[in-house]
């Protein structure tokens, strides 16, 4: 009888390990000039402001949920958060008037508005109408100031419940927040009201008033206008060149 042979299997091996590493990526363009001049050489222009339209435009492209806000600094605000003044450069005439100018009379307008995936952001955003300067001039609380950190120079974010804490898309907290795309493959630009938008055209507008105590700046709950913040009837605004930085920031949703 024939016998059967049995052998075993011989086998050999080598190993490669794939390794993918994802990097978020947050990427915000601003594809206009980086300087927004307001010049206020005509009574008209104090008593009813300067508009600057469609000044910035920003664009967005993002691997993650995303935020974005605007923060108005300058470099007294960076030295001291309690600041919250323009940075004067240049006096014109007597040293009379008040070189203590709020922040928060820039006031921004956004478009699209109220764009946000998930829950609306409690501070609102930009996208409300420029407030109709009133006659005669009295200090108002307008829907357009720009926000302004009490925290930090500008890096820290606004805080859900805080008055005049508004983003320009997300908002505070987990539930608020833009969905990873791009600019690049939204196939037009988004409408008010959309959940997810990539394209942001920005207004802009300061009031004066006359006499110049911009009456539209206020922190969201009280006015700053020069009078309400001197206490002292008759201020106006020291007649000179101020600048500040208006910081866009577009952040992970946290």
């Amino acid at each position: 009888m024939a016998g059967t042979a049995s052998y075993a299997q011989i086998q050999d091996e080598e190993n490669v390990t794939v390794t993918m590493e994802l990097v978020p990526i947050l990427q915000l363009n601003m594809n206009t000039p980086d300087q927004v001049n307001f010049v206020f050489d005509e009574i008209a222009e104090y008593i009813g402001g300067i508009t600057q339209y469609g000044a910035t435009i920003l664009t967005a492209s993002s691997t993650v949920s995303w935020d974005l806000y605007a923060s108005g600094t300058s470099g007294q605000h960076a030295a001291a958060a309690g600041d919250r003044f323009w940075d004067p450069q240049v006096a014109y005439g007597a040293a009379s008037g008040i070189t203590d100018l709020p922040l928060t009379a820039l006031e921004l307008h956004q478009f699209p508005g109220d764009i946000n995936n998930g829950v609306n952001n409690p501070g609102g955003d930009y996208a409300a109408q420029f407030t109709a300067v009133p006659n005669p001039q009295v200090a108002t609380l307008g829907a357009n100031n720009i926000y302004v950190s009490a925290a930090s120079a500008y890096v820290a974010p606004p805080v859900t419940l805080g008055a005049n804490n508004r983003y320009i898309a997300g908002g505070s907290g987990l539930t608020s927040f833009v969905a990873g795309g791009s600019y690049l493959t939204q196939t037009a630009v988004a409408a008010n009201g959309a959940n997810n938008a990539y394209y942001y055209v920005i207004d802009y507008r300061i009031v004066p008033g006359l006499p110049a105590i911009f009456p539209f700046a206020n922190d969201g709950t009280l006015s700053e206008d020069l009078v309400t913040a001197s206490g002292a009837a008759g201020s106006y605004a020291q007649p000179g060149v101020y600048t500040m930085n208006v910081k866009y920031l577009m952040i992970e949703n946290q």
